[in-house]
């Protein structure tokens, strides 16, 4: 659903009305809610406690970024992210009036040094990533 778009495409590969297929998605949702949250989270939770996994010294192994987890609130997924702009020319790739997304320029070299800026801090934690020469670091090395 996340991925086909608003609540008016998607009824209409079904040939029915949002609100109805609104309604009908979200009973079924609640229908199976139970069953999906004994089964992933009320079983994972029972098999592995918090302070099991902190006895073995797995409580932030995989996932060191959970510390700093204290409030998020999320974007909306059709959102555009701000390293984005919009080319308004012709290029014949693409028929007359329609619009397409490219990078800016500098946008790769922010990503590096923001990603860089996340990973160091990492280091009161035990973790020390390497940079190469572009300035990224090593995937393996920091999540293992």
């Amino acid at each position: 659903m996340k991925h086909c778009g608003s609540w008016d495409i998607v009824p209409a590969v079904f040939n029915d009305k949002s609100p109805t297929f609104s309604k009908r998605v979200t009973t079924f949702l609640e229908a199976i809610h139970p069953y999906l949250k004994a089964k992933f989270i009320d079983a994972n939770a029972a098999k592995w406690t918090m302070k099991m996994l902190d006895s073995a010294g797995a409580r932030f192994k995989h996932f060191p970024m959970a510390l700093y987890a204290v409030d998020v609130t999320f974007q909306v997924t059709n959102a555009d992210v701000d390293g984005y702009e919009l080319n308004r020319y012709d290029n014949g790739l693409f028929s007359a009036g329609e619009k397409r997304k490219t990078r800016r320029a500098g946008s790769a070299a922010k990503y590096r040094e923001k990603r860089k800026q996340r990973l160091s801090a990492l280091v009161p934690f035990g973790v020390e990533p390497e940079y190469d020469s572009m300035g990224s670091a090593e995937e393996s090395s920091i999540f293992d």
